[in-house]
């Protein structure tokens, strides 16, 4: 049997960041004034980027290299730099001098397909700040069809929210789920579905962008093309939020292995993200000892560089890194 894996999709993203100065996280609220028409606007401690969306992975990502030119420009003005740390615990000072609305958790409500209970906080009290690489998708089939939402965010745990377990190994993940971003997370939106679940990791290099946007599209096409069912059967789902929201490695490689042999078994074909001819060499990135030097993104001036080539028309992405990294034949 040969399930395909493309589909068409819609690819957004509104990933928050840190600036900082002298080792301390400076409010964006402090930094960024004008927002009408920005690509980066505050979100209470945190800087989110906010670029337009395409249905093409490159030009989704050069969206997202502008916005951080955008924002790189206004940290220098500002005597700034970005982090793009899953977390940071404001200093008391900055905490005393920042109004109440800025320490306020501002998300709207969320939903999670998981009917499970956990600490609800204003932020008025928490001085601890992290940081999501939440991914919209604008899904013709999700919109007409929103029965199928569940079965997609579901398809999104197991493809993208326990692979990136493997790849973002920060332990602050488990703290910053205790919050916000667990297993099943997710938002209604008039084009489709906002998926909560992801940390800003993948903002430290187009190859992560591409990875997460290449799963994505996997997931799309598992609902568009109806292999869903049969990939869901494999996999108790306690088992994947339970990797997801603890942040555990091992659990999550235990998880993977049967998305391997579900990709070989099936002989998933796909132009974008995993496929059965790229899924063992994909594992090579999964169990490599530091993700971001496997990348060549192990620096700060590299992270940046990887967002400057792809405005400029190179980059590496998802395909390519496999490709060059691995000797990983052509899908």
């Amino acid at each position: 049997m040969n399930y395909v894996g493309n589909t068409a999709v819609t690819l957004g993203c509104d990933p928050e960041f840190f600036f900082m100065r002298d080792g301390k996280v400076v409010p964006s609220t402090e930094l960024i004034k004008k927002v009408r028409g920005a690509s980066v606007i505050p979100d209470g401690f945190q800087g989110e980027l906010n670029p337009e969306a395409s249905f093409c992975r490159e030009i989704a990502a050069n969206k997202i290299a502008r916005a951080l030119d955008e924002a790189r420009e206004i940290a220098g003005s500002n005597k700034c730099t970005l982090d793009f740390s899953v977390g940071h615990t404001i200093d008391d000072k900055t905490w005393k001098r920042t109004p109440v609305l800025t320490k306020r958790f501002g998300c709207n409500p969320t939903e999670n397909i998981n009917k499970e209970k956990h600490r609800l906080v204003t932020g008025l009290r928490e001085k601890y700040r992290c940081a999501g690489g939440h991914i919209h998708l604008g899904l013709a089939h999700i919109v007409a069809n929103r029965k199928d939402t569940e079965k997609l965010i579901k398809v999104m745990d197991i493809l993208v929210g326990n692979t990136f377990v493997m790849l973002d190994r920060d332990p602050d993940n488990a703290r910053r789920r205790k919050f916000y971003g667990r297993a099943g997370e997710f938002r209604n939106k008039p084009y489709g579905v906002e998926y909560r679940v992801l940390s800003n990791f993948w903002l430290k290099s187009y190859t992560l962008y591409s990875i997460a946007t290449g799963l994505v599209r996997n997931s799309a096409a598992a609902i568009a093309n109806n292999w869903a069912d049969a990939l869901l059967k494999e996999f108790d789902m306690n088992d994947i939020r339970e990797a997801i929201n603890n942040n555990d490695y091992d659990k999550a490689f235990a998880n993977w292995k049967k998305v391997r042999a579900f990709y070989l078994k099936h002989n998933i074909t796909s132009y974008a993200g995993l496929c059965s001819t790229n899924v063992r060499y994909f594992e090579k990135l999964l169990t490599c000892t530091d993700v971001l030097k496997e990348i060549g993104c192990d620096t700060e001036d590299k992270q940046r560089r990887s967002w400057e080539d792809r405005l400029y028309g190179g980059g590496t992405g998802m395909e390519s890194f496999l490709e060059e990294k691995y000797d990983c034949p052509e899908s």
